[in-house]
């Protein structure tokens, strides 16, 4: 399910990265003990997930977050993100550390209210790098 949700919610902005993935690659990310996910439901329906990694010196990545394109601009997104940050600070690393650091990357791929989402929830831009 977590393919099927990720491939919808990436397709539109053109960006193939995981969408070439293979089942059995997917199954083996997921697996990974410092990995978790969640999925956003609206009613029942899915909405969108998140995948969260906390690395052995406390930072936890908000590797992907997405929704699906009709829960898009009907602030759904700064729900489910507040939600993912809590989540995230409330991670333990595989070591047993507590979190110390959440972050996450965009693009300019990204929906359009990403970045002004991700402010809003306290994250600062850390580093930009212009495209090439």
């Amino acid at each position: 399910m977590i393919r099927a949700v990720y491939v919808r919610i990436w397709e539109p902005l053109g960006s193939g990265g995981r969408s070439i993935w293979t089942d059995e690659r997917w199954a083996d990310e997921l697996s990974q003990p410092a990995v978790h996910t969640s999925v956003a439901r609206v009613g029942g329906a899915v909405a969108g997930f998140v995948e969260l990694e906390a690395a052995a010196n406390g930072d936890v990545g908000i590797v992907i977050f997405g929704l699906l394109p009709e829960f898009q601009s009907k602030g759904y997104g700064a729900a489910f993100l507040t939600l993912a940050t809590r989540t995230a600070w409330n991670l333990s690393s595989p070591s047993g550390r507590p979190t110390t650091r959440v972050w996450l990357q965009t693009s300019s791929t990204d929906h359009p209210h990403a970045l002004t989402n991700y402010k809003h929830r306290g994250f600062r831009v850390f580093e930009t790098t212009p495209l090439t």
